[in-house]
């Protein structure tokens, strides 16, 4: 989960909402008139006063583009895509953007998000992720005793499974982050580990194998995210391991197997913050996996709030 990072701010973090599942807009722009679209959209963003100014202008941007590479699996497609991110932020893709805690404030950092946008839809919509990751597990993984989070961020999924009694580990690439999860844990008498690393790494070399891998707002940050699968069912997986997609982007209104968002939302990510923020297109997403050796399953969302989640056990 992320926040906001326009200078020392108090509004804290922003929530992954579902804008990415409106309808399109009746025809889709080619990628030069997207960047001056965005563009001229940050300029307005950099002026929202709060959460609530904020998310009113992201409902009122989404302008679809086109990617021009026909293979989405090529160097070429993904060559384009991030050119594409390379215009709209003026500097080249490097996970280290994604580490941006340094950017809050002490008293947002204190506070935490959801908290700290002082609005009750997004408070429920953040804890509806815990609630989904519950009920999702106890259905589709009953014998599931163990769990490795990649992207944990502020902890409000890691901290409730490991309240819950299941064994967690959290990873992140933020160290601030973790020592916070770690020491919420630890105080509410919920053991947990940390892994500093990020996704590619800890995927490499997890230290023990987990029963669910869990991705929450987290996986569509990842560029590599082909490699990533492979290694989670390689490296992490139990044998009968399955990973977990909460709240993740994939939808069949993309205009585009698989690339950077144009939502509102995602765009002021991208260009205010540097964060990555991919979508997938549902058929581009169950021929990844697919191709990692994956078997993947959609399953309908009990919350009301979060929209379905994704399960994927290997074949």
């Amino acid at each position: 989960m992320r926040w906001f990072k326009t200078k020392k701010n108090t509004l804290g973090a922003a929530p992954q909402s579902l804008a990415m599942s409106k309808p399109l807009p009746p025809k889709a722009a080619k990628a030069p008139e997207f960047i001056t679209r965005a563009q001229a959209y940050k300029e307005q963003l950099e002026t929202a006063k709060n959460f609530d100014e904020l998310s009113a202008l992201w409902k009122k941007f989404s302008f679809a583009y086109t990617m021009q590479t026909d293979d989405p699996f090529s160097d070429a497609y993904r060559q384009e895509v991030t050119e594409l991110y390379q215009k709209l932020v003026d500097t080249p893709y490097d996970v280290q953007n994604e580490l941006t805690s340094s950017h809050l404030s002490d008293e947002a950092f204190a506070r935490g998000f959801p908290w700290t946008s002082d609005n009750l839809g997004v408070v429920a919509h953040e804890i509806g992720k815990a609630v989904q990751g519950f009920r999702v597990i106890a259905q589709h993984a009953p014998h599931a005793k163990s769990i490795i989070e990649f992207g944990a961020g502020w902890g409000n999924t890691a901290i409730p499974m490991a309240r819950a009694g299941m064994d967690v580990c959290a990873v992140d690439i933020d160290q601030a982050f973790l020592k916070r999860i770690a020491n919420e844990a630890k105080a509410l008498s919920a053991p947990l580990r940390t892994y500093h690393a990020d996704f590619l790494e800890a995927a490499s070399n997890p230290g023990q194998r987990y029963d669910v891998a869990l991705f929450s707002s987290s996986f569509h940050h990842c560029l590599e995210f082909q490699d990533l699968l492979t290694h989670i069912r390689e490296n992490v997986l139990t044998e009968n391991g399955v990973i977990a997609f909460f709240a993740e982007p994939i939808s069949n209104g993309f205009s585009f197997p698989w690339g950077l968002r144009y939502d509102g939302e995602a765009v002021w990510a991208i260009t205010c913050n540097k964060w990555l923020e991919l979508g997938f297109r549902e058929d581009f997403f169950l021929d990844l996996l697919k191709r990692t050796e994956l078997q993947g399953e959609m399953v309908p969302d009990t919350t009301g709030l979060m929209g379905p989640a994704w399960l994927a056990r290997p074949i």
